[in-house]
């Protein structure tokens, strides 16, 4: 995979920025409204529909990421990012996950991406690595995470709504 010249007629900057707001504020976006679903509706039918949502929008940030890196993060949603990263890499969480990101298993880059968030894995590992990941490894970030955080939000909505109905 090449590194590509992110700058197409200003839309790099949208981007990144819409990217950006997914990744701060995904929990509330989606994980919320998954949550809610869960607890009035299927659950799995609610769990299905919201992973299919998150690993596209995952699976089209992290490719963004990952072939416009060059010239994205040498803008300044490319270095808000980072100077999130750089709040997050020194904790023991953040030191765990870098190494578990540079690592050749998929196990751990998995658990990596499924506890951090498939964009930070994928910018930490473009960024240590220096180089494009695979397209396995972009894959790997975005099912993880959508599986784990998806199942979260199902199960907390599961469990509000049983506490719900029995009141």
């Amino acid at each position: 995979m090449e590194d590509q010249r992110a700058d197409i007629g200003g839309h790099a900057s949208v981007v990144a920025a819409v990217i950006v707001a997914y990744w701060l504020a995904d929990g509330y976006v989606i994980g919320l409204p998954v949550a809610a679903l869960a607890a009035m509706w299927n659950p799995l039918i609610v769990f299905l529909g919201a992973l299919t949502i998150v690993v596209s929008i995952n699976l089209v940030a992290c490719r963004w990421i990952n072939t416009a890196w060059s010239s994205w993060a040498s803008g300044s949603s490319g270095a808000r990012m980072e100077r999130q990263l750089d709040k997050l890499r020194p904790t023991r969480a953040g030191t765990a996950a870098t190494r578990w990101i540079s690592s050749d298993s998929d196990v751990r880059y998995a658990a990596a991406a499924a506890l951090t968030c498939a964009i930070v894995t994928v910018t930490l590992g473009r960024s240590a690595g220096g180089r494009p990941l695979s397209a396995h490894r972009v894959r790997l970030a975005a099912v993880s995470y959508a599986l784990f955080s998806v199942g979260l939000f199902t199960m907390v909505g599961v469990v509000a709504g049983e506490a719900l109905s029995a009141l």
